[in-house]
């Protein structure tokens, strides 16, 4: 599974350094979403490869449509997650405490 591809980084942290650059962000707002994006792929992808077993088992024991309804349950619980972990990291940039980035 891989959670984004490198084009998808490469303009995510394109967009980061334009912010940056406009004094949007301040270095460590920066460096923090950059450490957010890192951490949350890799969280994506560590919970395919746990529920991909899962997935697969109910696929052979309820059938397809009742394994994609879980997975659409296991998929919106995830997103859940994922954007409350993303909403903490931009609450905490300093831009949202202070208006823009000092230079």
């Amino acid at each position: 599974m891989n959670a984004g591809t490198e084009e998808d980084r490469r303009v995510y942290m394109a967009s980061l350094a334009e912010m940056r650059a406009n004094d949007l962000i301040s270095a460590d707002d920066e460096n923090a979403l950059i450490r957010h994006y890192e951490d949350q792929k890799a969280s994506i992808e560590a919970a395919f490869l746990e529920f991909l077993p899962e997935y697969q088992r109910r696929v052979r024991e309820d059938g397809e449509a009742k394994a994609n309804e879980w997975l659409a349950e296991t998929a919106r619980e995830i997103g859940r997650r994922e954007g409350e972990a993303s909403r903490k990291v931009v609450d905490g940039l300093s831009a949202n405490h202070n208006g823009p980035a000092a230079a």
